[in-house]
């Protein structure tokens, strides 16, 4: 289709969406974790300034929708926007996904979780203790929340798998995971590289740094990853300082893009060269926004290493066009596929091989 067809699609389907009412497509646990129902909530200044965005910029969002390699890839980005112009109450992204199967996974987990030893970590509350989560041959134990064993070791986020395409980690591999959290996509990564293959978790905070070392040592990881105390970027900034958290809202959504003057920041391509790391298999981003400097920061360790990419895409407003088009320009032999993971906006991963 054209450029003109694929705006004409877009609100075509607006139209016959708008009529719609979704049930079961409002996640409680994500948007009413302080008690506050918003399920039958529309945001209308939302979801203005999102059809402002895409009406401004539909050639931009035609320009990647062309660059995806496969029809589901494709069928997913418009069922996308059509979820950030219109909401949960009229769209569903993926017929798979309910709320009452995230409910049912939650509340299976919640059976077998224990108190954890890390309390009021963030505005999210205590952690929770999970033992014995089967995954990929091991016998896992971690310190986290329901929402990461779920996207790391049942829905296997950040990685790809279908009809004859993989994007995933592989025995041997050097991975990168950016944006290391409490350390689940890192044990999870570590469990597909296994003893020959190596984990480089970047996070710069301290109060996470310290569960990822104690989910590392609890699954005797310590060979496999090895925790680097920065946040990745465009430049390297303050890198012998540590980050401190007083006075900061610290949360699984914190961001470094307001803070570069107190954050330790590196560049991929300076950190490859300083390690002199020989090969790059694998990049995982997830930096609540600063995937796009991240990634003008990699620039020749991609060109040099040729990895394979999995790039959250949906922090920003602009990530969806601005993030693909950017790796197509620089990387022009690299294929595109999208894949999302959530009832919700968040957790778009933008795959490239």
């Amino acid at each position: 289709m054209n450029n003109n067809e694929f705006v004409h699609t877009i609100m075509d389907r607006f139209y016959e969406h708008i009529h719609n009412y979704e049930k079961n497509n409002y996640d409680e646990y994500r948007y009413s974790f302080d008690k506050i129902d918003r399920s039958i909530f529309f945001d209308m200044n939302k979801h203005r300034k999102y059809f402002d965005y895409f009406i401004n910029n539909h050639s931009f969002f035609y320009k990647t929708y062309n660059l995806l390699s496969d029809l589901e890839s494709k069928n997913l980005f418009i069922q996308l926007i059509l979820f950030r112009l219109l909401g949960h109450l009229h769209v569903r992204i993926k017929n798979e996904y309910n709320s009452i199967v995230e409910s049912a996974n939650r509340n299976a987990l919640t059976k077998i979780s224990k108190p954890s030893q890390f309390t009021n970590i963030d505005k999210y509350g205590n952690l929770f203790h999970f033992p014995n989560i089967q995954y990929n041959g091991h016998n896992i134990s971690l310190d986290c929340r329901h929402v990461n064993i779920i996207s790391s070791f049942l829905k296997k986020q950040y990685r790809l798998h279908r009809s004859s395409i993989t994007v995933t980690p592989n025995a041997g591999d050097i991975v990168l995971d950016c944006g290391g959290c409490f350390g689940d996509t890192a044990i999870s990564f570590a469990c597909d590289v296994k003893n020959n293959g190596k984990i480089l978790v970047f996070e710069p905070l301290p109060s996470y740094i310290n569960i990822i070392k104690h989910n590392i040592l609890q699954n005797n990881f310590s060979n496999r990853i090895k925790i680097c105390p920065y946040a990745v970027g465009r430049k390297t900034l303050n890198i012998n300082s540590t980050f401190i958290e007083e006075n900061i809202e610290i949360s699984p959504g914190f961001s470094t893009v307001e803070m570069t003057d107190k954050v330790p920041i590196i560049s991929i391509d300076d950190f490859v060269e300083n390690e002199q790391i020989k090969k790059i298999n694998f990049i995982k981003m997830d930096i609540e926004g600063s995937e796009l400097d991240a990634l003008k920061g990699a620039q020749k360790t991609i060109t040099r290493h040729k990895p394979k990419l999995a790039i959250s895409l949906y922090h920003k407003i602009e990530d969806f066009i601005k993030i693909p088009i950017y790796i197509s320009q620089q990387h022009p032999k690299y294929n595109f596929y999208i894949d999302h993971y959530t009832i919700h906006d968040e957790e778009t991963v933008l795959y490239c091989i």
